[in-house]
This record gives structure tokens, sequence and C-alpha cells, in this order.
């Protein structure tokens, strides 16, 4: 509201009259008629600045309708990414100019989600998603079949993207997929998606 008020202060007498151009600062201001409706708009005096906010601003009972836009200064950089949490970063020089890159990697224990890569554009704004680091879930095997052989076991978590391989012992047949594999969802699934456990039978 103040800064609506301060607006009206600075333009009064200006915005929304027959007045067809006028400054403030560093932003210029222009009175238009559109089909019977006046408007006015906004642009900046420098380059380097851009109109924060609406350009243009409709006029309502000879007053503008929102408080008029002014022109700011460009952000030569974007600003400086954080570090996430159990994982780290590695920028090129200058790291916060346009077009240098930031990469992310996360510890063992997590996984990485968001942009791996991130590039700093001509907008002014990173490129891709903020990166975060998300505990790995573990995968839990039943007790199975006494007979099924596999390297895994139910005394211990499976980890995220292990392979547990399964066969049987001499005299059966395996039944059922011979490879499960730890998923982000935190269960044992086959190369379909499907969570089925292995069994033997006799031959």
């Amino acid at each position: 509201m103040r800064i609506f008020i301060i607006s009206l202060i600075r333009s009064e007498g200006r915005a929304c009259s027959d007045l067809r151009v006028w400054e403030i600062d560093n932003t210029t201001y222009q009175n238009l008629n559109y089909r019977e409706k006046k408007f006015v708009y906004a642009t900046c005096k420098f380059q380097g600045f851009r109109v924060d906010g609406e350009r243009t601003i409709e006029c309502v009972h000879g007053q503008p309708a929102k408080p008029l836009p002014q022109c700011k200064p460009m952000r030569q950089s974007c600003r400086p990414l954080d570090t996430p949490f159990f994982g780290w970063k590695s920028c090129s020089p200058n790291d916060k100019d346009i077009g240098s890159v930031c990469t992310f990697e996360c510890n063992d224990t997590h996984y990485l989600r968001g942009s791996k890569e991130r590039r700093c554009t001509r907008n002014h704004e990173w490129s891709g998603a903020p990166a975060r680091c998300i505990l790995k879930p573990e995968c839990s095997l039943p007790v199975l079949d006494d007979k099924i052989q596999t390297e895994c076991s139910f005394h211990r978590k499976v980890k995220l993207n292990e392979v547990c391989t399964f066969s049987c012992v001499e005299g059966f047949q395996l039944k059922g997929p011979d490879q499960l594999t730890c998923q982000l969802n935190g269960l044992l699934t086959d190369n379909k998606g499907s969570q089925t456990y292995p069994s033997c039978h006799s031959e």
C-alpha cells in the first residue's frame, strides 16, 4: 500500500493524463489510449535494467489501478547454488557467471533427486531443478524355501539397485524369477516390475 501511495504521489498529474511521456528515475512512462480506455506503459531508459512488474497498467477513474512499475538493475549473474545435504557440488570458475556449470553428487548412502548438472543461463536463472540427496531405500528379503540358494539373506537389508540371484539345490527346479533387484520404492522386483519370489520344486 505504501508503494502504491508513493507511486501515485510521484506520478500525480501525469499518470492517466493527456501528458504523453514523462520519466521517474530510470523509468519512462507513456499514457496510451486504446479502444476508449487509457493505459500507462512503462519502459526502461537504460540497458541493464528491467521493468519490475507489469508493463501496462490500466487507468480507472483517472488514476492507475495498480502501482506503476519501476525499472531495476538486472542481475549480471545467477544466484549462488546451495550444496545439497549429504552430497557435494563442483562448479566451474566464476561459478555464478552466464554459461558456468555446477554438477552435483551424493554420498553412497543417498541418491540424487533433481538435476545432476545446472547451467547459468542468459536470463540469469539456473537451468534444471534443485539438487537434493535422498536417503537410499533398502529392501527386505523374506524367509524363502530352504532349498533356494542366494547370496542375499533375510538377516540383512538389500541395498538400492543390488541384485539377488536365486538357484535351487541339486534335484530341484526353480520356479519364478532367478533375479530380483532392490528398487527405489523399497521393493524387490523382477525385470518386469513384479514382486514375485521364487520357489524350488522337485524335478
